[in-house]
């Protein structure tokens, strides 16, 4: 039970303040960059906000008792992410370089993606 009828006004006022839609609020992506959406395994993004840092790490197979395992990028800013899994995979947004992207893009239809949580710089 809250005691407090200043803090209840305070969240009243809160909830009912104007919010733009998702899709209007800016997005800062450095020049010679883009925002990439990828599927990631949700294990691995337990603990990913968004504003977080991740290294992306694809796992290939080679054969069916070979996998190769990679960075294939570092410090990638996380700029958005499902709220929910689906199949054990997350959608999550990360702002790389256009090399980059077109990487992980060659990646993508042979090997599982996987994330690391960088430490706060």
């Amino acid at each position: 039970m809250i005691s407090h009828p200043m803090y209840v006004t305070v969240l009243v006022a809160l909830a009912l303040l104007p919010r733009p839609p998702i899709d209007e609020r800016p997005v800062a992506i450095p020049k010679g960059h883009v925002a990439y959406g990828m599927r990631v395994d949700a294990n691995s993004a337990a603990q990913v906000l968004p504003g977080s840092r991740i290294d992306v790490i694809v796992t290939t197979k080679k054969s069916p008792k070979v996998s190769e395992v990679r960075i294939v990028c570092e410090k990638a800013l996380v700029l958005a992410m499902d709220e929910e899994a689906r199949d054990n995979q997350l959608i999550i947004t990360i702002v790389v370089t256009r090399e980059t992207a077109a990487e992980l893009e060659r990646h993508r239809k042979t090997g599982v993606f996987s994330v690391a949580l960088r430490p706060i710089d």
